[in-house]
């Protein structure tokens, strides 16, 4: 469970539907689709010889002599060796960390892929008639939709809490907010920030890092802490509870719910041999990039470990400082993390005088 956050919710459901050999009847629609699909008879094809047969353009990360390799110890273990009763065991196990992840995320999932995995799981576990399968279908509508372009799919349920974390901070900076006709807009984005901020833990046993007093890209219930999100949300929040002006508010927040913001924000800090000083995404790094020698994605490179983000490394140091300059709670430490911050930053800089970035 070391695994990138994206790829490890992916991979537990689709580990389990590809061993438990998942499957629906077979009917006109599908055939038709497999006719579209396919240049031959579709009951023609062997796919086993075709695991590693990849159009050209859309082959970005090819796979590596390691994976091919696995990829051969892997079939012949499933088909010859692997006993039933590890197998009815591991797929328990994998079904019990949906349902917990499903739970920490009010059935929305990190996002629509794992998402659209989770709910075949949950069919083919429970039933379509489940309270679970029906909040699951319920909630996957916010990521995965008609519209009018057709099939639509979003990376996540929005991005309510970065947008309003910025907008506040706009505002504040461009001498807005002491414009009346502002004054409702930055209120209902603070209004919006100090709910969506976390105040329980996920269910035990969920590998996921503690959560309470942090902040997630979208909405709390998407669940999952994000660096850069964290460390904007408490700028903005210490901005508003320092003006005069929105004094209106002051009674809504108390600013010791910022302490367990802080420390969770300084232990996402990497302060392991690798990219030492840097934030990444979700987690701090926990595992070593060797592990992309295994990525099967072939058309994402980098996904299967944490990695370290000059602009989440940057919002970082700008929350930390901020929220330092008008505090004293624990310092000494938010000092040290912003020195190791900005020594990465600057190491990070190329020849040429830019950084290279990844998610703005």
């Amino acid at each position: 469970m070391r695994w990138w956050v994206h790829t490890r919710a992916i991979y537990i459901a689709l580990g389990y539907l590809s061993t438990a050999k998942a499957q629906c009847e077979l009917d006109p629609l599908i055939i038709e689709i497999r006719k579209e699909i396919y240049t031959k008879d579709f009951e023609s094809i062997d796919f086993s010889k075709h695991r590693n047969n990849v159009c050209g353009v859309d082959l970005y990360y090819p796979h590596t002599s390691l994976l091919n390799f696995a990829n051969k110890v892997m079939s012949t273990y499933e088909k010859w060796v692997r006993p039933n009763w590890l197998l009815k065991y591991s797929n328990k196990k994998a079904y019990e960390l949906v349902l917990k992840e499903l739970k920490n995320t009010e059935y929305l999932g990190i996002a629509p892929v794992s998402a659209a995995f989770n709910v075949i799981v949950l069919y083919i576990e429970q039933g379509k008639e489940s309270e679970d399968f029906r909040k699951a279908i319920d909630r996957i509508q916010e990521e995965l939709f008609l519209g009018p372009m057709g099939m639509t799919v979003m990376g996540t349920n929005g991005s309510q809490v970065w947008d309003c974390a910025f907008a506040i901070q706009y505002y504040f900076v461009a001498g807005l907010a002491e414009l009346d006709e502002y004054h409702e807009t930055i209120v209902n984005s603070f209004k919006f920030l100090i709910r969506s901020q976390f105040d329980t833990e996920c269910v035990e046993g969920s590998f996921r890092d503690k959560r309470i007093g942090a902040w997630p890209f979208s909405t709390k219930e998407q669940g999952y802490t994000v660096t850069d999100c964290t460390a904007e949300s408490i700028k903005a929040i210490v901005m508003v509870m320092n003006s005069e002006r929105y004094q209106d508010v002051h009674s809504l927040y108390d600013m010791n719910k910022l302490k367990p913001a802080i420390d969770v924000l300084l232990s996402l800090q990497n302060v392991g041999s690798f990219e030492f000083g840097s934030f990444s995404t979700y987690e701090s790094i926990k595992a070593t990039p060797l592990l992309e020698l295994l990525n099967p994605a072939e058309v994402f490179g980098n996904i299967m470990v944490e990695y370290p983000y000059i602009e989440c490394t940057d919002s970082s140091v700008l929350g930390l400082v901020y929220f330092n300059k008008f505090h004293d709670y624990r310092s000494k430490e938010i000092k040290t993390a912003v020195h190791r911050a900005i020594n990465y930053i600057v190491d990070s800089q190329a020849p040429d005088g830019s950084w290279y970035g990844c998610w703005e």
